[in-house]
Formats: structure tokens, sequence, C-alpha cells
């Protein structure tokens, strides 16, 4: 028997070597799309670490912010305290300046009581001497009178 020649066998060879060529591009372009997926992988992994990094140093700075927030706030804290201690050294100093003012006041009051006492001490006493005065008047007459009754009653039982 003869042996099978296929007429197309070129064409068929032809066929088999642009088909195993298509392969070899196919597996090279799927080991491409295997590198580019491992790449892509690896820049995923990156980017959610710096994302981490990110957010980490987001918090970090939200508490610096914060930090400085709270320094901010402790300085005005420590202004309004100053201006207080400020505001109560004036009062103060105006507290001892009525004070002195207000012992000034009481000094005078006090020098005019004592005057206004022996004011009232010595019309006390020249109310005493005129109501003395006044009962030697009333007194003294009718003594003088009882005495002269008395000396004259006297004189008649001596004669």
């Amino acid at each position: 028997m003869k042996r099978f020649v296929f007429r197309l066998q070129v064409l068929l060879d032809q066929a088999l070597r642009t088909e195993d060529e298509e392969r070899r591009r196919l597996a090279q372009l799927l080991q491409e799309r295997e590198a580019h997926l491992r790449t892509i992988a690896r820049a995923q992994a990156l980017h959610a670490a710096v994302l981490q990094e990110i957010n980490r140093l987001q918090q970090a700075i939200i508490d610096v912010l914060h930090i400085q927030a709270c320094h901010l706030r402790r300085e005005a804290l420590g202004n309004d305290l100053q201006q207080y201690h400020n505001e109560l050294a004036a009062i103060d100093e105006r507290v001892r300046q009525q004070q002195w003012v207000l012992a000034e006041a009481s000094h005078r009051r006090q020098a005019l009581d004592n005057v206004r006492q022996r004011q009232y001490e010595e019309y006390q006493r020249l109310v005493e001497k005129q109501e003395l005065q006044e009962m030697e008047e009333a007194v003294l007459p009718r003594l003088a009178r009882e005495q002269a009754l008395a000396l004259a009653r006297m004189r008649e039982g001596i004669r």
C-alpha cells in the first residue's frame, strides 16, 4: 500500500508552527500577566502599608495638633490666671487704701465722739451746777428764813 500523503501537509505544518508560536506568545503573555499580578499585589501591599503609615501619621498629627491646642489653651489659661492675679493685686491695693481711709474716718469720728463726750460731761456739770444753784436759791432763802425765825425765837426766848 501506498503511504498516506497529505497534500496540505505543508500547510498543516505551517498551521502547527503558527499554533505553537501563538501558544508560546500566549504563555509569554500569561507569564507577563502573572508578573504584573505579582507587581500589582506588591504595589497594593505597599499602598496599604503607606495608607497605614499615613493614617498613623495623621493620627500623630492630630495628636500633635491636639497637644498644640492644649498647650495654647494652657497658655491662655495661664494668661487669664496672671490677669486675675494682677486684678486681685489691684483690688488688694484698693482694699488697703480703703482700710486706711476707713481708719482715718474712724479716728476723726472717735475724736469727735471724744469732743462730744467732753462737751456732754461739761453740759452735765453745768446742769448739775445750775440745779444745785436753783436748789440753793430755793432752799437757802427758806433755810435763811428758818434760821432767822429760829434765831428770832431764840432771842425771844432769851428775853
